[in-house]
């Protein structure tokens, strides 16, 4: 499968069995989670659903050898997907790929324990990212949307969440879906980032056209917490934007942005919110 076989750092074995191929890692029990594969759909189907749509499925659950874990399945869209995916890996494996540089950079980030797909012949079906079970973390969706004081909280994510995007750019690797419901707190106070099935690793640094836009997703996320709250914090832009930027350039030189340069990506990548 070509870059399938590029493992990242967790990779302990590999399992082929009966249209699956799966990379584990030495916490999982390989044996009993071969024998689980079968049932694999339908353990994530019973289990807590996140998310239930046609292109994803995504589930806190029970799996034999791995514990109780969160799993997201890619599923087949069609034609289309089809033949995308007919000579190339599943999205999953660049997924748990871009989450193994952050973890092992330190970067707070749920474990990747293993990562598959599942072909008949070379028809993908589906793609699998199993992840460690993040406890007693909050959404910094959530955070913002019951904060008592959101100009606090909006100064306070904007330091740490900048910090942590600078982090994660440094490590050449670009989010792109950096919002509010992707980046958790602990209890205390640092945040990390999960959800990076569109993360994508360069060879070198990130482009500046593509940091600006996991900024501008921030803030856009931001102001869409805000107005559901409906209070009366209303912050100017410029204020947020220019926040974000100070703790975002605070963490290397080569990540010197400005908060106009922020608003303005704003309006390109998001002019509706």
């Amino acid at each position: 499968m070509g870059s399938e076989h590029e493992q990242p750092g967790y990779v302990a074995g590999k399992i082929r069995e009966k249209g699956f191929f799966f990379l584990i890692s030495s916490s999982v029990d390989g044996n009993a989670f071969r024998k689980a594969l079968p049932q694999l759909d339908r353990l994530i189907g019973s289990g807590k659903k996140l998310k239930d749509s046609k292109s994803t499925t995504a589930a806190i659950c029970e799996l034999p050898g791995c514990g109780t874990v969160f799993v997201k399945r890619t599923n087949n869209k069609g034609l289309r997907f089809s033949l995308r995916y007919l000579f190339r890996p599943a999205r999953a494996f660049r997924a748990a790929r871009a989450a193994d540089r952050l973890f092992h950079a330190g970067i707070e980030t749920p474990a990747v324990l293993a990562v598959g797909e599942r072909r008949f012949c070379r028809l993908l079906l589906g793609g699998y990212l199993v992840n460690e079970r993040k406890q007693d973390v909050t959404e910094a969706y959530h955070v913002l949307l019951n904060s008592p004081d959101p100009e606090s909280c909006v100064s306070e994510i904007m330091d740490k969440a900048g910090r942590l995007l600078a982090l994660i750019h440094l490590q050449h690797v670009i989010h792109r879906d950096f919002k509010l419901a992707n980046i958790y707190f602990r209890k205390d106070g640092s945040c990390g980032v999960w959800d990076l099935d569109g993360a994508r690793i360069y060879p070198s640094s990130v482009p500046q056209s593509l940091m600006m836009v996991d900024l501008s997703r921030l803030v856009a996320s931001v102001f869409s917490v805000l107005k559901l709250r409906g209070d009366q914090y209303e912050p100017e832009y410029r204020d947020v934007c220019g926040q974000l930027a100070r703790a975002y350039s605070a963490c290397s030189p080569s990540l010197c942005v400005t908060g106009v340069a922020i608003e303005a990506a704003l309006q390109t990548y998001f002019p509706a919110k």
